[in-house]
């Protein structure tokens, strides 16, 4: 079954100004990739952080009692934040196909 019901709202903690810039972007990404969860989605946390070696982008998601954990480093926030929504997706036809894999 899938459900389509409203997402809760995200906690969002960003770090450093092109972080801060993207939050809803994150948000929207993290969003589509959920649409289509096979059960609730509890909580959802998002961090962004802007930093000299590389951005980072790090998504965790509480689906109906599964925990998903997806980040990524990229040379800005907004790559960081796209590799993560792949990253998260990837988790998620996973969990539709009835198996989760960490990462």
């Amino acid at each position: 079954m899938t459900y389509l019901a409203e997402l809760p709202v995200p906690r969002v903690r960003a770090h450093g100004r092109d972080a801060a810039d993207c939050e809803q972007y994150a948000i929207d990404k993290v969003r589509d990739a959920l649409r289509r969860v096979p059960g609730p989605v509890l909580e959802v946390q998002l961090l962004l952080e802007s930093m000299s070696a590389g951005d980072w982008a790090v998504a965790h998601v509480d689906a109906d009692g599964v925990m998903l954990h997806a980040h990524a480093m990229a040379p800005s926030v907004r790559e960081a934040v796209d590799l993560m929504h792949e990253r998260l997706h990837s988790q998620l036809r996973h969990l539709r196909r009835g198996s989760v894999a960490g990462g």
